[in-house]
């Protein structure tokens, strides 16, 4: 799970500040206010992780995000200039050597910090360095580029009894979360063998953060299953994909499936859903629901539009494993304000099995139902890292942690959060006022 987040000089971010992530994180605020900009961050991380060429500092347009040039990525195209970021995350996956011993042991956190030199057409590495604590004791491991010789390792904590390795230069680091790998050809490999495992947790980390975008595939009247295993695709364009696979896996439970019938009845859209093969011995399938207990079974291309886009967000939700860090974009659009209020439970129950969301969303009911759950204390503050995102005029974004008690009440609610309701009403009752005095005096 990710910890805490902080960026500096990224798109139309100075400065985040340290954000805290919570099992379930949410970004509001107006349009370009900058919130989508921090989803994008971390997948650009993950592309860059996930990337066939070594070589790649950063992977500014790959397969989850595309952010342009690097100077479309640079705090007000000002260049050159230094992007800096620190994430920690729980490390829940592996134990990991023990600095200057043969034992090994849990680290709860890892924190990466990373400096990367931008300019127009160059990229260049300048800090890697991972800090933890393990047995009370803490630790520090760091390349850092010296000037034109290249770049020097340092550590805290730790020192290694081969003091050539504190004066020796390596070439650059291959990319932004790792060591050289000259630093492991030395010789001091075996000394240093958790230096690898230290890029290793946070490459695992990346494996687990699932994309679904804002715009969504429509659905077809016909999937043909041929067997294969798919993710879900950033416009959830094999949610039915992961649905046949599930019904192949447990042909007789369906585990996803039924979870995601269950939850699209529990929202009101729709009564049932199966999947139909179309004949025997076929690989064809339909996607049958039914609206109403009493209403004709049709297939999925026949129903409301807002079942089909929330569809991809609920196979995503019930086929998540535990460990999963979830990113929605507008995980609400094109749904009802009583669904979007029904979608949070979706997500506050998903949470619950051990898996991460992080959306970003326009929705007060989505929020307003995260609210109430924490007044009826299912869901705590601590639970929930909820922000408001704003630009000032120069085009700067800010972030605003919101305080929320346990009561679920919100002491800093912004102003014009969600619109000027209350300007509204007063408008529209002085316009009736004015009318009927109007009309009146005809």
């Amino acid at each position: 799970m990710i910890e805490q987040l902080r960026i500096q000089n990224f798109k139309s971010w100075r400065d985040t500040g340290t954000i805290r992530f919570a099992p379930i994180t949410g970004f509001f605020g107006a349009n370009s206010s900058g919130k989508t900009s921090l989803l994008h961050f971390l997948l650009m991380l993950k592309q860059t992780v996930e990337s066939q060429d070594r070589q790649l500092i950063l992977n500014l347009e790959g397969p989850y995000t595309d952010l342009g040039l690097l100077a479309d990525v640079m705090y007000q195209h000002i260049q050159p200039q230094v992007l800096d970021f620190n994430l920690t995350w729980h490390n829940s996956h592996i134990s990991t050597p023990v600095p200057g011993s043969r034992g090994r042991s849990d680290v709860e956190s890892f924190k990466l910090h990373s400096q990367i030199q931008l300019a127009e057409n160059t990229i260049e590495i300048q800090t890697v360095e991972y800090l933890f604590a393990q047995r009370n004791k803490e630790y520090r491991f760091a390349m850092l580029r010296d000037a034109d010789r290249g770049y020097r390792f340092e550590s805290d904590g730790y020192r290694s009894k081969d003091p050539e390795l504190y004066h020796k230069h390596f070439a650059s680091p291959r990319r932004f979360h790792e060591f050289p790998m000259e630093l492991y050809q030395s010789g001091a490999y075996q000394k240093l063998r958790y230096l690898h495992e230290l890029g290793a947790s946070f490459t695992q980390l990346m494996f687990h953060v699932n994309y679904l975008g804002p715009l969504r595939e429509f659905p077809a009247r016909i999937y043909r299953w041929g067997g294969e295993r798919h993710s879900l695709g950033n416009r959830g364009e094999n949610a039915i994909q992961v649905l046949l696979a599930d019904y192949h896996r447990h042909h007789q439970f369906q585990r996803t499936t039924k979870k995601v019938a269950l939850w699209l009845q529990q929202l009101g859209l729709i009564q049932s859903f199966e999947l139909h093969r179309i004949a025997p011995e076929r690989r064809e399938f339909e996607v049958r629901v039914r609206l109403h207990a009493e209403s004709t079974e049709v297939l999925l291309t026949e129903v409301g539009f807002g079942v089909s886009q929330v569809l991809p967000v609920l196979v995503l939700c019930a086929s998540a494993a535990k460990n999963a860090i979830l990113i929605l974009e507008q995980p609400e659009i094109h749904l009802h304000p009583a669904v979007q209020a029904g979608l949070a439970d979706i997500l506050i129950e998903t949470s619950q099995r051990g898996v991460q969301v992080i959306l970003e969303s326009h929705s007060e009911h989505l929020l307003r139902r995260l609210q109430r759950r924490i007044a009826e204390a299912k869901l705590t503050p601590q639970e929930t890292a909820l922000y408001f995102c704003e630009s000032d005029k120069t085009g700067t974004s800010q972030l605003k942690p919101l305080e929320v008690d346990t009561y679920g009440n919100i002491n800093n609610w912004p102003e014009h959060f969600f619109g000027d309701e209350m300007g509204d009403l007063a408008a529209m009752t002085i316009a009736a006022m004015e009318r009927q005095i109007a009309e009146g005096n005809q």
